[in-house]
């Protein structure tokens, strides 16, 4: 990866910083001062991280990259950024690989029931990051995920330029939040949960429905026995795709 070439595809003006080595991108945003659009990757994490706390694993074939996003961002608009930055990332895989690539709400890009990229979002005192695990030219994983993970290569046998992939997705997070915090309209097109059976876990209780779709806020809704419920990503897990069906 290099910075000039990322910079250079850029469609906006925005920085670029290439760490060889970092403990997480993410963490490294959240302790800087940067602006809006400015992007942090990393050759090798340290500590990465998934939503929930869970380790992501990132090595020389996967991309691990960060966006520093608006300093005035409201809780409401926050919410929506996972998904906005979901599309931003799924459209750039479909278009870089020709794969059907889809999203796991909220924070998953999946292909033929395996993960391709996770994402994570998180909010600091002074604006909010949004973060992507992706994985690229990877061949193999640790046993402990190597039944619900794959690659861009795995899936077309073959290789990919990771600059062209960080500044594509980038430049279509920059287009899409310029618009402002607006779900686009095409999420449910993307969206692998809506109309499959989900399992809702709140506060330890399991909850059994079916997708019904997402609200603007970003919300998902469910229908269950006892009538629809919305659920907010900070307050639930949901189940009903890697090893459910």
């Amino acid at each position: 990866m290099k910075t000039e070439t990322i910079k250079k595809g850029l469609n906006y003006n925005g920085n670029v910083i290439l760490l060889d080595e970092t403990e997480s991108t993410n963490t490294y945003v959240l302790s800087s001062k940067l602006n809006t659009g400015d992007i942090v990757v990393a050759k090798k994490q340290t500590k990465g991280k998934g939503r929930t706390g869970k380790a992501w694993v990132s090595n020389k074939n996967s991309i691990a990259m960060s966006i520093a996003v608006n300093n005035d961002i409201t809780p409401e608009q926050l919410i929506k950024v996972p998904l906005i930055f979901g599309v931003a990332v799924c459209n750039t895989l479909k278009e870089i690989s020709g794969l059907d690539v889809k999203i796991k709400w909220p924070n998953d890009i999946v292909y033929n029931k395996k993960k391709l990229c996770g994402i994570l979002c998180e909010a600091k005192t002074d604006g909010a990051v949004c973060g992507a695990g992706i994985n690229v030219n990877d061949t193999e994983f640790p046993k402990e995920i190597e039944n619900i993970a794959t690659s861009l290569k795995l899936e077309t046998n073959k290789d990919y330029d990771r600059n062209e992939i960080i500044y594509k997705v980038a430049n279509k997070f920059h287009n899409l939040i310029s618009k402002g915090y607006i779900i686009p309209e095409n999420f449910a097109d993307l969206c692998v949960n809506i109309g499959r059976d989900v399992v809702v876990i709140v506060n330890s209780k399991e909850i059994k429905g079916i997708c019904k779709g997402v609200d603007v806020s970003g919300a998902l809704i469910v229908a269950t026995d006892n009538g629809d419920i919305v659920i907010n990503s900070g307050e639930v897990s949901v189940r009903g795709f890697y090893g459910y069906y």
